[in-house]
């Protein structure tokens, strides 16, 4: 975390590759361990973006395991659950770490911009939890843990947070019977408004390629569609747990205030967890690197709590 701290910009662009020159080497060094836990890989819908990696705990404990979605971000235009070349233990190092904790790991991949408009990538991520609920347990194979549907979790991060909120909030998008098996939301750095055109944080490369046109996406964006769940609903809405990297972009820690107060405003249970020291990238890739995984460890526990409330 020291070549983290030493980086003097906060912008993404600008701490990508510095965080990845970092945290690489560390992750090559522990690449037997994270290749030792049980990964296998299936097909949940009809194209090859449709596929997801299922982590297994490697000494699970006796019966059924919480299953943990994570939704990476990508600027709504990238992102594979495998990161290509160098990066290639991204985002296995993620799913080893929470599968040592006990969790059954699902990464899923969803359809990218400009292959698909809201809310299609949501739609995906229903998808895939759909057949996490229905299938992984008849599909997982001899010797590798049971997953216990009623307690998943989704985590997004960046525009994976805001695709989850688009699946949890967006109305008819999820079934009222899927969303009964979400115990909690882990929202990690995410877009959840839009800002002022030709400032950092504006939509304005997606207004019309993802939302079709401006008017469309101020009424969609994740903190309009969290304002708009119905009073009768609130109380379904899932825990939330709101993790940010102490060192964000401003924009992106403006955001996510919003957010946190919106959604304690409404009575959602909601909580804020600062990641000290990280940037933005730097949450994901410190995990099984041995360094920075604090902020992991209380999200963690902050969702085994959730099992027993």
């Amino acid at each position: 975390m020291e070549a983290i701290a030493k980086l003097e910009d906060r912008e993404i662009e600008k701490v990508l590759f510095p965080t990845l020159g970092a945290f690489l080497p560390l992750l090559a060094q522990n690449k037997d361990a994270i290749a030792s836990v049980p990964v296998k890989t299936f097909t949940y819908g009809g194209t090859p973006r449709h596929q997801l990696d299922v982590y297994y705990p490697p000494n699970p404990t006796s019966g059924a395991s919480p299953v943990l979605f994570f939704i990476y971000g990508g600027g709504f235009t990238s992102g594979e659950r495998t990161l290509p070349g160098p990066a290639s233990l991204a985002y296995a190092n993620l799913g080893a770490y929470f599968a040592r904790k006990g969790f059954i790991v699902v990464v899923p991949d969803y359809r990218l911009v400009p292959h698909v408009k809201f809310p299609g990538p949501a739609e995906d991520i229903r998808d895939a939890v759909t057949w996490v609920v229905d299938d992984l347990n008849k599909s997982s194979g001899a010797g590798l843990p049971q997953a216990e549907t009623n307690s998943i979790f989704i985590a997004g991060h960046s525009a994976g947070a805001a695709h989850t909120c688009t699946t949890v909030f967006y109305p008819g998008l999820a079934p009222a019977e899927l969303k009964q098996h979400i115990k909690g939301l882990v929202l990690m750095s995410g877009a959840y408004h839009n800002f002022p055109a030709g400032t950092k944080g504006d939509f304005e490369d997606l207004k019309d390629v993802y939302w079709s046109g401006e008017e469309h996406m101020k009424k969609n964006e994740p903190l309009q569609l969290l304002q708009g769940v119905p009073e009768s609903e609130v109380a379904k809405i899932p825990s939330i747990l709101l993790v940010e990297g102490e060192r964000e972009p401003e924009w992106l820690q403006i955001v996510g205030e919003d957010f946190y107060k919106e959604a304690s405003k409404r009575g959602v249970h909601a909580e804020k967890l600062i990641a000290k020291g990280h940037n933005h990238i730097s949450l994901s890739m410190a995990l099984s690197s041995g360094q920075g995984e604090e902020w992991a460890d209380t999200a963690a526990e902050w969702m085994l709590a959730r099992l027993s409330s």
